[in-house]
């Protein structure tokens, strides 16, 4: 099970910062298939980052287990 407890992130941009994960909590249970959709920078691959281990959130974990 992969697990997101509270997730944010945000990057910094020249107007400010754009908070693409808001305190996100999920739980993706083992076997199960999820879908991702939203707009164009809406934080899916953001996600998909966090949740592969290749970045890092600013504020929450990522439980694996």
């Amino acid at each position: 099970m992969i697990e997101l407890v509270n997730v944010t992130k945000a990057y910094r941009m020249r107007h400010g910062l754009n908070v693409v994960l808001n305190g996100i909590n999920f739980a993706f249970e083992p076997g199960s298939n999820i879908g991702i959709l939203g707009k164009n920078g809406a934080g899916k691959s953001t996600m998909l980052r966090i949740l592969s281990g290749a970045e890092q959130p600013d504020a929450g974990r990522v439980v694996r287990t």
